[in-house]
């Protein structure tokens, strides 16, 4: 079974970035994932931010695998990431290209010019679109449609993948996500066709689907001072959103799409200090909507054959209990509370406990020999029968570990004074507390009352007891995730 995720603009970029960690935490399905970034700014911090947070991943793995071991029956890591290049409308242009380069303006006839012109404003067809589209949809969805031969890579894959199941992520209230979602909607569901409509979608050993994860207004952020340009002011982001879902619903792209989910909440919440254009310095925090379009993808992937029948709902939104307040039952993931905090929670002990105990315990050890080091830290000699040759893993591991943490601290406090997410107990995160490490969770108490607790029990387990891992680093990865969290 074959996964592709494609994120659209920033936003998608920040919701990858959320379902990678629900991937890390074995949330997914079993099968290929494969991940596309499209992206009018190739230099987007938000892009460049989810591409190194994934290389963290893969490393991992890469890791696993020279070492020669399996993770087992541990439910982190399982999934096969294939991350692919990002994909710029502009990409065979120079950097600083305009809309009448892109459509050879000097070079048409009269009458195109015309209508050219009547289309677009002389501001549009001169503006340099460097850091993408600048929250101008008409434009991006133009150029989009006229580039998109040049994504041939996934175009080839999905037309040759009777089993694809495709989800789109992005904002319809920005340039690029607003741009981009109707157009390559149509475009992906012409290449389910071989780019043949006559061609059916559906039949024999055929069972292909098209999901759309929708991000209306959810963040807030300052107008530059002088902006003319009435897209880029967040006070128009309802009236754009009105415009953009009547445009879709006349479109029929509820026709095209086999699914179709919608997120939003008050958009006072800023997710940045700073407001730029684009460019490196665009960095966004993560917001917890963000967890909900992750979550979201899970259920297009995990129910999808809900959508070989045509009378199900195709339709989806998520809410909370009470406004001010989201709790683990809050989370629209099909498996449902006890599933989520059995791996999500259990992801977020097995990270806070490698970090602040086993890492440090780990780089102690490599400094000594491994006689003198089994003597001194016992499960480390009950687990290695040498030091490991790639010390680096450990590294890649608590680097990402870290990236993970941080994310969930950030994206709790991103309705600070407005909504309690009440996940994590973020003040053991901010501020690390070995003796926090019981009530790291909200409305889950784990057995350990610390992570000194968590080690001296630690200290009994046995390596023999996992069978299904392999190697040295195989087996200490599952024993470590599987006792990190033990609730009675």
């Amino acid at each position: 079974m074959s996964y592709y995720v494609i994120g659209i603009g920033g936003t998608g970029a920040r919701c990858i970035e959320a379902f990678v960690h629900l991937c890390a935490a074995g949330l997914m399905p079993q099968g290929k994932l494969n991940l596309y970034f499209v992206d009018a700014d190739e230099t987007n911090g938000n892009l460049v931010f989810a591409k190194d947070m994934i290389s963290k991943y893969t490393g991992f793995l890469e890791g696993i695998h020279r070492s020669g071991s399996v993770l087992g029956s541990a439910s982190l890591f399982q999934t096969e990431i294939h991350t692919h290049e990002v994909w710029s409308p502009f990409k065979r242009y120079q950097a600083s290209v305009t809309l009448e380069d892109v459509f050879s303006y000097s070079s048409m006839d009269e009458d195109p010019q015309d209508l050219f012109e009547l289309l677009y404003t002389n501001k549009k067809r001169k503006m340099k679109f460097q850091n993408g589209f600048l929250g101008w949809p008409s434009v991006g969805s133009s150029v989009i449609a006229k580039e998109y031969k040049s994504f041939d890579e996934l175009i080839s894959k999905i037309s040759h993948d009777n089993s694809a199941k495709v989800i789109l992520i992005g904002s319809i209230f920005g340039g690029t996500g607003a741009a981009g979602i109707p157009t390559l909607a149509k475009l992906i569901k012409d290449s389910f066709h071989g780019g043949n409509r006559n061609t059916p979608n559906q039949g024999e050993g055929i069972k292909r689907t098209l999901g759309l994860i929708l991000m209306l207004p959810y963040f807030n952020f300052q107008a530059l001072e002088g902006e003319e340009d009435p897209n880029a002011n967040p006070t128009n982001f309802k009236l754009k959103t009105k415009m953009a879902l009547e445009y879709y619903h006349n479109q029929k792209l509820h026709d095209i799409c086999d699914a179709i989910y919608t997120l939003s909440d008050d958009f006072t919440l800023k997710t940045s200090d700073s407001t730029v254009k684009g460019g490196q310095e665009q960095k966004n925090n993560p917001h917890f909507l963000e967890l909900y379009a992750g979550l979201f993808a899970l259920d297009f992937f995990i129910n999808n054959e809900r959508f070989q029948d045509n009378s199900y709902n195709k339709y989806f939104e998520a809410g909370r209990t009470l406004k001010e307040q989201i709790g683990w039952s809050d989370l629209p993931y099909p498996g449902g509370r006890d599933e989520l905090i059995d791996k999500l929670g259990r992801m977020i002990y097995f990270s806070f406990a490698y970090c602040t105990k086993f890492f440090p315990r780990i780089k102690q050890c490599f400094e000594l020999d491994h006689a003198q080091a089994s003597r001194t830290v016992g499960w480390y000699g009950e687990f290695f029968s040498k030091h490991p040759d790639n010390k680096a893993f450990f590294s890649d591991l608590r680097a990402y570990c870290l990236m993970f943490l941080k994310w969930l601290e950030v994206m709790q406090k991103s309705a600070k004074g407005q909504v309690d997410i009440n996940l994590v107990r973020d003040n053991y995160l901010m501020t690390p507390d070995p003796k926090g490490f019981g009530n790291l969770l909200h409305d889950v108490k784990n057995t350990y009352s610390s992570v000194d607790a968590f080690e001296n029990e630690f200290m009994k387990v046995r390596k023999r007891d996992f069978p299904d891992a392999q190697g040295d680093v195989g087996k200490f990865i599952n024993a470590l995730y599987k006792h990190s969290l033990k609730i009675n």
